[in-house]
């Protein structure tokens, strides 16, 4: 559970019951705010429904690339208390904390394996370490950069006749002779 207090005099403190996140990580996290003297001049609301609705998806973010995938954010509470201003409370369920495992890639037979080794150290460097969606998207984009440059080493057109392979599309073989017999290759192996 976070509370966050909103006093006019900024004399209270937020207080969180769930200490696996420090407190002062977590209010960095949101975008809910305290009301500072300074806070008139600008338009700016510092607390709203929507604002609060974002600051749960925050919160859950930011647990998920803790490790803690099966987060809940279950509630949110607002309160106006005379002397201590609005009393904001989210009650926050980290669950279990969660480590990346042995990780690998099935690469296909008709590819070409060397092509993503460069894989296996980045698997190997993640085992281990705890869960996160920041690091299963740096992952991920990853792997779409090695078969985008995979994908661009093929070729686009390829003979049916000789098996003449090309970027560029000929009415006539430049190996074999024959007419009108280069066609686009299809799938990653150009065939």
């Amino acid at each position: 559970m976070i509370k966050l207090f909103w006093n006019t005099h900024n004399q209270k403190k937020p207080n969180s019951s769930d200490k696996k996140i420090r407190e002062k990580k977590l209010r960095d996290v949101i975008t809910s705010q305290e009301a500072q003297f300074w806070k008139f001049i600008s338009r700016n609301v510092y607390l709203s429904k929507d604002r609060i609705e974002l600051d749960k998806r925050l919160l859950k973010n930011y647990y998920r690339n803790k490790g803690y995938y099966e987060v809940d954010v279950k509630s949110t509470n607002v309160e106006y208390s005379e002397g201590e201003g609005f009393v904001l409370t989210y009650n926050v369920n980290a669950g279990k904390r969660y480590k990346f495992k042995k990780i690998f890639a099935n690469v296909s037979e008709t590819l070409d394996k060397e092509a993503f080794l460069s894989l296996e150290n980045r698997f190997s460097k993640l085992a281990g370490e705890y869960y996160s969606q920041r690091k299963l998207k740096r992952v991920l984009d990853e792997i779409d950069k090695l078969v985008t440059s995979y994908i661009a080493t093929k070729p686009d057109f390829q003979c049916q006749h000789c098996g003449f392979t090309s970027h560029t599309i000929y009415w006539n073989c430049p190996s074999c002779k024959h007419w009108e017999t280069i066609v686009p290759s299809r799938g990653l192996d150009g065939f």
